[in-house]
């Protein structure tokens, strides 16, 4: 029984010696793949690769402005995009659209109000991380009015009028409406004109900047006395379908006041003639046309004041 149990422990102690040494040349082997330039000795030890992070760039933020008091008063906000490392904002605002010459303005919020009463600002932001400069924003424009007129209230029992002046500088396109109905009209965009409205009226700038966004001013002009002043005024001018399919009747009707003479031009290729202050015509179209009634004041031959408003309409 002895022998036996002696025979047991030594078959034992193979068996682990086998173990052990296969496990020794398996490490050895693998330690053998490693380039000598790498790991010289028979063992390596491998440890992990720790990376540090770069330092932190903020991203381009979206900038959008307010106009919290007309001509006055402008609030600009680049909250949407704000990444929350952010150090600090470098706001930049120049009076050309290139930045060739800008004032530099540091924030450390997401917003800042502006007061700016006349003339065109461009404005920028970015941000400022522990790895320097981020990318620059959005650019916007702010142009504070220059509409004015010399006086809100006119008397039309005696004629009085106003002086309706503008100063727009730098600029890609401008217009101007000068009467109660009237549309939009190109002009310079550095101009005054005398007006005597009949009614009262709102008068509108609009100025389209160089990176095509648009900025309406208005004046108003209260009128007193009775009668007519000089300038005439269109208090209707409507279709009944401004989107009919070809060829399918509508109406166009206007009522004038104040003018002498009156024309309407009753689509594309057709001249225009002299109507009265108040009509309905029934129109037909197979194509997208401009129905237009002009107002005139006349001494004579002579055009005093004229203005016109325009009908598109877009057949289906």
């Amino acid at each position: 029984m002895k022998e036996t149990n002696t025979t047991k422990h030594r078959l034992s102690y193979l068996i682990f010696a086998a173990m052990f040494f296969a496990l020794f040349m398996g490490v050895r082997a693998s330690a053998n793949t490693v380039p000598t330039e790498h790991c010289p000795s028979t063992y390596c030890l491998y440890l992990p690769i720790i990376r540090e992070r770069a330092p932190f760039k903020p991203l381009a933020p979206v900038l959008q402005v307010t106009e919290v008091t007309p001509n006055a008063v402008y609030d600009l906000d680049w909250s949407q995009g704000a990444e929350a490392q952010t150090l600090f904002w470098e706001l930049q605002g120049s009076s050309n659209p290139s930045f060739a010459t800008r004032e530099l303005i540091q924030v450390n919020d997401t917003s800042y109000r502006l007061n700016f009463s006349s003339g065109i600002r461009y404005y920028r932001v970015r941000g400022v991380g522990e790895g320097g400069f981020g990318a620059w924003s959005n650019v916007v424009t702010i142009n504070a009015s220059s509409f004015t007129a010399s006086k809100t209230i006119v008397n039309k029992s005696i004629d009085e009028c106003a002086t309706l002046s503008w100063n727009y500088t730098g600029i890609k396109a401008f217009k101007v409406k000068l009467g109660h109905g009237y549309d939009l009209r190109a002009a310079n965009g550095v101009d005054s004109v005398e007006v005597c409205p009949s009614i009262k009226t709102t008068y509108v700038a609009e100025v389209t900047n160089n990176d095509n966004s648009v900025n309406r001013y208005e004046v108003t002009i209260d009128v007193t006395g009775d009668g007519c002043n000089i300038d005439p005024y269109i208090s209707k001018f409507t279709t009944s379908n401004s989107n009919p399919n070809p060829n399918e009747s509508f109406t166009i009707s206007w009522q004038v006041e104040c003018a002498s003479a009156v024309f309407y031009k009753a689509g594309n290729f057709v001249p225009e003639r002299p109507v009265t202050g108040s009509e309905t015509h029934t129109e037909s179209t197979p194509e997208d046309a401009a129905y237009v009634l002009k107002v005139q004041v006349r001494n004579g031959s002579t055009v005093i004041r004229e203005g016109i408003a325009t009908i598109v309409i877009d057949v289906k």
